[in-house]
């Protein structure tokens, strides 16, 4: 968005006048709408998931782009016009650290253009092998994370999580679904979780409940 000042007038942008918003549709804001509509649809395509949580993240976001985008172009303009923001037209210095890196960095890049993108895409080969494994050399990075595999198996707190996670786990769990078996609910369409709760049902924990309730 640039504002122009109405012609007639000759005033600066900065003055407080009245202006006349144009939408410049020049490279860089084709660009800018390019991205952000693949960002609503990367995010508008979350919704196909089955997972509720991660579904209504990719509506909700993808919806809170499309309004940011909307008020951007919208509301904001207007808000200048109204409230006769000042514009930043004014030039300022531009000797800073910052500044001398930006000019250079062009400079720097074009020159070793060839090794920077040899190693792009070296780490993505990297990346790849890491993430799918190579055969009889590495194995491929495993879906799930275990915090176990963080602690130093000699600690006392790695032993304590250990046992916590053997014994106590999931029990809280495993007594609300014992009430299956009494209620004759039909887990045959669920064999790992009748597998899963046999087992906990086998714990130290859940045989000391169980006689504390017949006691």
């Amino acid at each position: 968005m640039n504002r122009q000042p109405q012609s007639g007038t000759g005033e600066s942008p900065s003055s407080g006048s009245d202006f006349v918003l144009t939408r410049s549709p020049g490279f860089w804001g084709i660009m800018r709408d390019a991205v952000l509509f693949g960002l609503v649809l990367g995010f508008a395509a979350l919704s196909v998931s089955k997972v509720r949580p991660i579904r209504e993240m990719g509506l909700w976001t993808a919806l809170g782009l499309t309004i940011s985008w909307v008020v951007a172009f919208t509301l904001l303009p207007a808000l200048q016009l109204a409230l006769r923001t000042p514009t930043g037209t004014l030039r300022v210095a531009r000797d800073g650290l910052y500044e001398r890196f930006a000019a250079r960095l062009p400079t720097f890049t074009f020159r070793h253009r060839r090794g920077l993108v040899v190693t792009v895409l070296l780490l993505c080969v990297a990346g790849a092998a890491a993430l799918f494994g190579i055969p009889r050399q590495l194995s491929a990075m495993p879906v799930g994370i275990d915090t176990l595999t963080y602690i130093d198996p000699s600690l006392p707190l790695h032993r304590d999580l250990a046992w916590f996670r053997k014994n106590v786990a999931d029990l809280n769990v495993a007594s609300i679904l014992s009430w299956a078996r009494p209620a004759r609910i039909d887990m045959s369409p669920f064999p790992k979780v009748a597998e899963w709760l046999k087992i906990c049902a086998e714990r130290p924990a859940a045989r000391a409940a169980r006689q504390l309730q017949r006691e």
